[in-house]
């Protein structure tokens, strides 16, 4: 009889864990249209920074909304602007994320653009030639690419979390980090923030919640999917271990 409920019981556990693994995957497709990952589908609430509509900046130029999340695999970035985002002209446009990886100031380059950072360990150039992360400051070392696509006033780009140096579930929760958009041309350039870096974060597997301007990890937003995924894995058990009995 113990024997009987005790296997029942992990059966119904394993199913569970299961379920709750499932509910906390994203699915993110770099394509320019924003999925409904990015609106906490999935149990992963992306991080977002806002920023205002500025008169002296062109709308294609001017980030309304940064937002980020993550993987196993990739880190992801959302770029909206005020209007169609603009990529052409000579010098061409280019968004810049700046990244202190190690939350330390002491190490890495520094770059008057992105808010007179200092301590910037990785940076990632996003335009019309593609996504390019550099070792330090824009224009080090050329450690590798990512994806980009663009419609309208949406821009989604996808980095390998390797190129950071982060690997699965060693993604730290606080990384520093500047966004700057040159726009080429004489026209005042985005900020965002405006001033001082902002915080960005990993949420691995796990689910990201917006703390002011940085995402921590919890497991909160899955809990109701998890609630539901525990009652039915325990009501198969229990219908298993009736099965069982009435065999036995």
């Amino acid at each position: 009889m113990l024997r009987k409920t005790t296997t029942a019981f992990t059966f119904a556990i394993i199913l569970a864990l299961m379920i709750v693994g499932v509910a906390g995957a994203i699915t993110i497709v770099v394509d320019g249209a924003q999925e409904a990952a990015w609106s906490g589908s999935g149990g992963q609430i992306p991080g977002t920074v806002a920023d205002p509509n500025e008169a002296a900046i062109t709308d294609g130029y001017d980030i309304e909304t940064f937002k980020w999340t993550n993987d196993q695999t990739n880190i992801y970035f959302l770029f909206q602007t005020y209007a169609n985002t603009i990529y052409t002209g000579f010098p061409q446009p280019t968004i810049i994320i700046c990244f202190n990886t190690d939350n330390n100031t002491a190490t890495g380059a520094a770059y008057a653009n992105c808010n007179g950072m200092t301590g910037i360990d990785r940076s990632v150039t996003i335009s019309s030639s593609g996504v390019t992360v550099f070792n330090g400051a824009p224009g080090g070392t050329v450690l590798g690419s990512g994806v980009r696509a663009t419609q309208n006033m949406i821009t989604e780009v996808s980095v390998p979390l390797s190129l950071f140096g982060f690997g699965p579930g060693a993604c730290p929760g606080v990384i520093p980090a500047a966004i700057y958009f040159d726009n080429g041309i004489t026209d005042p350039d985005d900020n965002v923030p405006d001033s001082n870096p902002t915080t960005v974060s990993c949420g691995g597997t796990t689910a990201v919640t917006l703390n002011s301007l940085q995402a921590q990890p919890t497991t909160s937003p899955v809990l109701p999917i998890a609630l539901v995924g525990v009652s039915a894995a325990a009501l198969i058990g229990i219908v298993f271990f009736i099965r069982r009995k009435k065999t036995a």
